[in-house]
């Protein structure tokens, strides 16, 4: 031969096979109590907003196992004459043929991901919220927590807070009538449940909110008085409105102002699963399973069915919490989707895992 021979290029070994990740299991006695999915209302005849439990500690979650890279590809050596050499002519390499997937290799057109947005469309990024006061401009709206059996001797420092109880020889039930008053003009007024979230809105120029608890009689109409207070709505530091504090039988959970926005000891997430097709081909997703600290593993899609995604198409599966956030401060809550796929023409199967964590920053 007239000249030295180039190497062929060395086969690249198949990547390896991603091991699914482990199954979550809540322990059972540290599984954070959260509630239900929004949907279910746990108590018939309150208003529109479902209860809220308190969450416990989430238990200690397994990491997904560790992803081993890729060999590396040896690149193909350059060749310099040598400088003594007579030039010779040009070799031509031999033609090799295209490169193409291995028998054994199976090519994955299917991702998997996992999200999360607040009920108000917001990244989920939260922190304590324990001790948190509402500061500036007056607020726009309340929300606050029923607590059955509280009398006035609430532990709130409002400068200005007024609280009366009366009938106080009758039962505090877990049901009664609330009314909030601006300026004598009702703004709110329902049975609210016991735990019930109440939204108050606060309309006009008023720095002043009168609250009136009573009984509620046979025809589930208000009855006899229990309790009437009077608490400021202004966003000053004397005014102290404080999320956590109570207020009579009131214990503040949230405030909006100008300023602040919404702050919430509860907020709502929305948690999307979703697997999408991202090559050119329709796609044979076979298997997708989510897993969770609060509802534990469960499989999307039916064993023994399968979904045909064609390209560019998506399957979105969705969760809806309610979380104490004050209870989940340093506490991980993971949530993961593990897609299977299968090669329409080599029947092989190949894998994809996301992962989202949810946490309350100290």
């Amino acid at each position: 031969p007239s000249g030295p021979t180039e190497p062929l290029e060395p086969t690249v070994s198949p990547a390896p096979t991603i091991t699914p990740a482990p199954t979550i299991t809540p322990s059972p006695d540290a599984a954070p109590p959260v509630s239900a999915p929004i949907g279910t209302d746990p108590l018939p005849s309150g208003p529109t907003e479902p209860s809220e439990p308190t969450v416990s500690p989430a238990p200690t979650i397994t990491p997904s196992p560790t992803i081993t890279p890729a060999p590396t590809v040896t690149p193909v050596p350059t060749i310099t004459p040598s400088p003594d050499a007579t030039p010779s002519p040009p070799v031509t390499a031999p033609t090799a043929p295209s490169p193409t997937s291995s028998p054994d290799e199976t090519l994955c057109s299917i991702s998997a991901d996992v999200s999360c947005t607040t009920g108000e469309g917001e990244a989920c990024q939260f922190s304590n919220p324990i001790g948190q006061q509402c500061i500036g401009s007056n607020a726009e709206e309340l929300r606050f927590i029923y607590l059955a059996d509280s009398f006035c001797q609430g532990n709130n420092t409002q400068n200005s807070f007024a609280c009366i109880d009366e009938n106080t020889d009758l039962e505090r039930s877990p049901t009664v009538y609330i009314k909030f008053s601006l300026a004598g003009e009702t703004v709110y007024e329902n049975i609210v449940n016991e735990g019930n979230i109440i939204t108050v809105p606060i309309s006009g120029n008023f720095d002043s909110l009168v609250v009136e608890i009573n009984a509620l009689n046979d025809d589930l109409e208000p009855g006899a008085l229990l309790q009437s207070m009077i608490m400021s709505v202004q966003c000053r530091e004397e005014d102290a409105l404080v999320l956590y504090d109570t207020f009579g039988s009131l214990q503040l959970t949230g405030y909006r102002n100008e300023e602040q926005g919404l702050q919430s000891v509860y907020t709502t997430v929305n948690i999307q699963y979703t697997v999408t097709n991202t090559g050119s081909e329709d796609a044979v997703l076979i298997g997708a399973v989510k897993t969770n600290p609060i509802s534990g593993m469960e499989a999307l899609i039916p064993e023994g069915e399968t979904v045909l995604l064609a390209p560019d198409t998506q399957e979105v599966y969705s969760d809806v919490f309610t979380f104490n956030l004050g209870t989940l401060v340093g506490v991980p809550l993971e949530f993961n989707l593990l897609t299977q796929e299968e090669d329409p023409e080599g029947g092989d199967v190949c894998e994809d895992f996301a992962s989202y964590t949810v946490l309350v920053q100290m």
